[in-house]
């Protein structure tokens, strides 16, 4: 199946995710709330916040100010030392 991307800005937007999706979509979420938070600062009240969440799998977050990417998080799998 194909990677689907959903553009967050609104409840209803939320709720265009399959249910079975919507538990990754608010692990992400909250994630991308976190980095939000430590790249604005005090100046978070004053940034739009949008989320365009691709239901990958991929756990990585980018993100942009004024259409610009400012701050980006690559999460990969590690090797076990197993």
């Amino acid at each position: 199946m194909a990677d689907r991307q959903y553009r967050i800005e609104t409840i209803h937007d939320i709720l265009r995710v399959p249910s079975e999706s919507r538990a990754a979509l608010f692990r992400e979420l909250e994630t991308a709330l976190e980095l939000h938070e430590f790249v604005f600062g005090e100046k978070v009240q004053e940034t739009k916040f949008v989320l365009t969440w691709i239901d990958d799998g991929d756990h990585s977050l980018t993100i942009t100010s004024n259409g610009e990417p400012v701050c980006k998080l690559e999460i990969t799998e590690g090797e076990s030392n197993g």
